[in-house]
């Protein structure tokens, strides 16, 4: 239940330490100084899913106190190590590890401090790259495809990821319909990111979905407005690549394709319009016409045509973002 968030324990979310963070047990109670109430039962066991970092944060717990060794160590030598995961931790040491991106709360204005601290390391404490989630991704796809070398028993795999309520599966938001899975993850004082995958999954019919199969994108940013653009570029991606899309759950709403520019976009955009061919070379200075999930960036008509690779603008100023594309 606690891997589901179906336990009926409180707190989503925590909001981390700026300094001095108090262990775990006196978080879990609430005392001085945590900055958050007691973890407490407030529904029953079983009866809906309600995400809980709460829950997280005591299974957490379970395991140091079980396995006699911190939550660092023990994810270090059952996931870091076996993953080849190098670069990703639990505790941040800016004095011998400078390469980390400090939190702002839009595109221009960082925070102070850069970071917070989290003692809920296994609900909110994980310091780790994009490229190393997605070993993550292939692990999972790998042990539902049973072979030899994989992280998982493939039964264990499917475990993981068969949905208990309202999408919610085991550590994962899942669909058995589509074959995708995934995660979204927040942190004050400003990180935002979005990791989904393309996998076999058995449905209630207990078939098999090849889908997108190995399929996987992970987006992340380090600004409060980060979730909005990861959302876009996740679904955008999909539905370029003819991808399921990844189901809502909780704070992940599907996109709505297409997106619409709610940014100022400068005049000078428009030329960027046209057909592009090899080497980057604007072949036709034309108005574009663009797949449906391009129409509101462009403005243009839709036409049935053989097409190539279009620049398009997206939300900021003048910004634009060039998506190579070949007509089927």
């Amino acid at each position: 239940m606690l891997l589901s968030h179906t336990p009926g324990l409180s707190q989503g979310g925590f909001a981390g330490y700026t300094h001095n963070p108090p262990p775990l047990s006196i978080i879990l109670q609430g005392l001085h100084p945590s900055n958050l109430s007691q973890v407490y039962l407030e529904g029953l066991p079983g009866q809906r899913f309600q995400y809980s970092g709460g829950g997280f944060t005591i299974l957490q717990m379970v395991l140091e106190t079980v396995l006699e060794k911190s939550f660092p160590t023990i994810i270090q030598r059952l996931v870091f190590d076996p993953l080849n995961m190098r670069r990703s931790r639990y505790v941040l040491d800016p004095a011998s590890e400078s390469n980390f991106a400090g939190a702002y709360a839009t595109g221009q204005t960082a925070h102070v401090p850069p970071y917070h601290h989290f003692p809920e390391l296994a609900a909110a404490g994980l310091w780790t790259t994009s490229s190393e989630l997605l070993l993550v991704i292939r692990a999972l796809q790998s042990s539902l495809e049973g072979t030899n070398d994989a992280f998982l028993k493939r039964e264990w795999a499917r475990l993981m990821l068969t949905v208990v309520q309202s999408r919610m599966a085991r550590g994962w938001v899942a669909s058995a319909s589509s074959g995708v899975f995934g995660h979204a993850g927040s942190n004050d004082p400003g990180y935002h990111c979005l990791l989904v995958g393309w996998g076999r999954i058995v449905s209630q019919d207990n078939l098999f979905l090849d889908n997108a199969e190995g399929g996987g994108i992970c987006v992340m940013t380090n600004s409060q407005l980060g979730y909005e653009v990861a959302k876009k570029i996740v679904h955008a991606t999909s539905y370029l690549m003819g991808w399921p899309e990844f189901p809502a759950a909780y704070a992940t709403n599907t996109g709505v394709i297409p997106f619409t520019a709610t940014g100022p976009i400068k005049e000078g955009w428009q030329d960027w319009k046209g057909y592009w061919g090899e080497k980057w070379h604007l072949l036709v200075h034309a108005e574009i016409r663009l797949p449906p999930c391009c129409k509101a960036a462009s403005g243009s008509d839709i036409v049935e045509q053989e097409w190539r690779g279009h620049f398009y603008p997206s939300r900021g100023g003048g910004l634009g973002n060039h998506v190579e594309l070949e007509s089927n």
